[in-house]
């Protein structure tokens, strides 16, 4: 047991220093801006992003202007279901965003708090019905909060929070209005 602790210890604070070095890596990082509506982001060159549905809409077809969906290496919609992925959730200084509780998923650990984007982040690495993840969650200077919930594994690849690219598409998150 002492050995997973110093273990997961020594594993949080190689994370902190890889983040603090890169200095979160979004200067080389191109891609272009993407607008769901609320929220924009970076879209990294070689993603792709597909608009999410607006489940509480009246139109079937209308789109989520709170989310963004980010695929790495996605050429098709169906992609995204074997893609690892960068989810974003948006929350305006209105509405309170209920955070994500680490008792919800499988093989919770802390991740040290960070800096990226002129934002705190907060959250836990986890599984989610066996799929590794990060979840991620943040508050900009207007009350503004964010969600990021990141696939780190799946079948057509895999990403980590360390990747440049990834920590590009966190430091560029803001909201449209």
């Amino acid at each position: 047991m002492k050995k997973q602790k110093l273990l997961a210890l020594a594993l949080a604070l190689l994370m902190l220093c890889l983040l603090t070095a890169c200095g979160g890596g979004g200067g080389e990082v191109k891609g272009e801006m993407v607008d769901a509506g609320n929220v924009k982001g970076l879209l990294p060159d070689g993603w792709k992003f597909y608009p999410a549905l607006d489940i509480w809409a009246d139109d079937p077809e209308a789109t989520d202007p709170n989310a963004l969906r980010f695929y790495k290496g996605a050429e098709d919609e169906w992609d995204v279901l074997s893609c690892p992925a960068v989810n974003v959730d948006f929350y305006s200084s209105d509405i309170t965003m209920l955070t994500p509780d680490p008792s919800w998923y499988q093989e919770s650990e802390d991740i040290e708090a960070f800096e990226l984007g002129g934002k705190s982040w907060e959250g836990f690495s986890c599984k989610s019905m066996g799929t590794p993840m990060i979840i991620l969650w943040s508050k900009d200077a207007d009350g503004n909060q964010y969600q990021v919930s990141i696939v780190t594994e799946m079948q057509k690849g895999s990403i980590k929070l360390e990747d440049a690219e990834v920590q590009a598409i966190i430091e560029s998150l803001e909201a449209s209005k």
